[in-house]
């Protein structure tokens, strides 16, 4: 991010909410991601949305939570052989944002969790050494 885009802002993180102040009349654009649910997107979706976003040319992008699905540790019934599937989800999710970085590196990225990052937390909580 250039110097003169970090003056345009400042941001405080808050509660699970994010504060963010223009300085003076300065216009910030802003571009929200929600509910993704990677790696049971739509990459069509995604790659409209992303060149949209390019467009838009964003100071700030807002991942605003269920940007991954955790399908995989949710504790609603799912078929076994899912269960098996957390490592290639979080290594997919995280491929998804290194791409979506790599298309968008100028601005400041915010990620923001949602109720299915709590299903992470969560099973780190109760299951992880």
């Amino acid at each position: 991010m250039s110097t003169a885009q970090r003056r345009r802002f400042a941001y405080e993180r808050r509660d699970g909410t994010v504060a963010i102040v223009p300085h003076s009349k300065a216009t910030i654009r802003i571009v929200v991601f929600s509910d993704v649910h990677s790696p049971h997107h739509d990459p069509h979706a995604m790659e409209l949305a992303l060149r949209i976003a390019q467009w838009i040319s964003p100071h700030i992008v807002i991942l605003n939570g269920d940007f991954v699905d955790f399908y995989a540790i949710s504790k609603f019934p799912s078929r076994p052989i899912r269960r098996l599937l957390f490592r290639e989800e979080v290594e997919f999710a995280r491929d998804l944002l290194r791409y979506i970085r790599k298309e968008l590196p100028d601005p400041l990225f915010l990620y923001l969790e949602g109720n299915h990052e709590l299903r992470l937390k969560m099973y780190l909580w109760s299951k992880a050494q």
